[in-house]
């Protein structure tokens, strides 16, 4: 028996201190994937499914967007998104751009103010006007 108690729900054969692999960016699992199973099927939504292909295409076209309105490295993007496929897009899309995503939930919007949101994406805080409209400051 383990002195770690934990290593006794384990698998035969896994260890806890086994070496982890080399650190990669986010957006490239989303690429691997993509490549190594193009057809398959990535998320089903509502009865409508998107492969890994469609995903990463949807995404790319995204950051185009994104990268076109200033997003970039150094750039963090609020998503104040529910847990659908465009939360999953714009994710990667923010990544593959070269921003920071942050994460804002829909549930805690009563609780949390904009002006609140704004600082958490910018770093700035923003004016009353920008709070109130509820708009982003992206460039720095």
């Amino acid at each position: 028996m383990s002195t770690r108690v934990w290593e006794n729900s384990y698998p035969p054969g896994v260890r806890w201190d086994a070496p982890l692999p080399p650190p990669v960016p986010v957006e490239s699992l989303l690429d691997s994937a993509a490549e190594k199973w193009p057809e398959r099927v990535a998320l089903d939504f509502y009865d409508r499914t998107f492969t890994f292909r469609e995903l990463r295409g949807l995404a790319a076209c995204a950051a185009k967007g994104l990268q076109a309105l200033g997003v970039g490295p150094g750039v963090h993007v609020g998503l104040h998104l529910p847990n659908t496929p465009h939360f999953i897009v714009a994710f990667f899309a923010v990544l593959m751009a070269g921003g920071r995503v942050v994460n804002f939930s829909p549930l805690a919007a009563p609780r949390v103010s904009s002006r609140s949101r704004l600082r958490a994406c910018s770093g700035r805080r923003p004016s009353a006007r920008q709070a109130r409209d509820g708009k982003s400051i992206l460039r720095r």
